[in-house]
């Protein structure tokens, strides 16, 4: 053997661990896809009528839930 080609193991290992990282980076994107649609769907909901009227029975509660445990 020469020092001029690396080991089979070496390269296989090197192979495996790019086909990982291709993996992860796609799951990577697949989550922020995700992310930002829920995002999305968050921010529609929080613009709507009734997310806004209801808003002061929200405050209330959590003022409520927060006296009790003080």
């Amino acid at each position: 053997m020469t020092g001029d080609t690396p080991p089979t193991e070496d390269v296989a290992a090197l192979k495996t661990a790019a086909e990982r990282v291709a993996d992860l980076e796609a799951v990577s994107q697949f989550l922020a896809l995700e992310a930002a649609l829920a995002k999305r769907e968050l921010e529609a909901m929080r613009r709507t009528v009734s997310w806004r009227i209801t808003a002061p029975l929200r405050a209330v509660r959590r003022f409520t839930r927060r006296w009790r445990r003080s």
